[in-house]
Formats: structure tokens, C-alpha cells, sequence
């Protein structure tokens, strides 16, 4: 599964986000978003729990999160 993250910089949160590489496989950025390949059988509201936490919450607490 695909995710698209609006609103949240690339460059301050693709290392926090690789760092859990058993929910996530990649990281890419396009244009002004992030966009995140899950693993297998995880959902995007792992994804959303993932980023209520700090310390990513103070980089995407504003963002949108939708399925690609």
C-alpha cells in the first residue's frame, strides 16, 4: 500500500520514517509530499498511530494522510 503525506517536509522525516522498516519499505518525495510504501499488511492507520508519537508528531502534526 502507497500513502501520500501532505504537508509534512521530506528531508526532516524520511529517516524517522525509515527507521521503522517493519511497518515501512520506502520513502519518496513528490513535489511537496512524502509518499510511503508500507510492508505488507500494514495499514494506513498504523501509519496515522505512527505519526501521532513524537518525535515525527512535531514535523506531520499538521499534515493529510491519503491512500494512493
Amino acid at each position: 500500500m502507497r500513502v501520500r503525506i501532505d504537508d509534512c517536509y521530506y528531508e526532516l522525516v524520511k529517516d524517522l520514517l525509515m527507521s521503522q522498516n517493519s511497518m515501512i519499505k520506502d520513502v519518496q518525495k513528490d513535489g511537496t509530499s512524502t509518499i510511503v510504501t508500507l510492508q505488507n499488511g500494514m495499514s494506513e492507520l498504523d501509519l496515522m498511530n505512527f505519526l501521532s508519537h513524537e518525535p515525527i508528531l512535531q514535523f506531520c502534526k499538521n499534515s493529510a494522510v491519503h491512500i494512493v
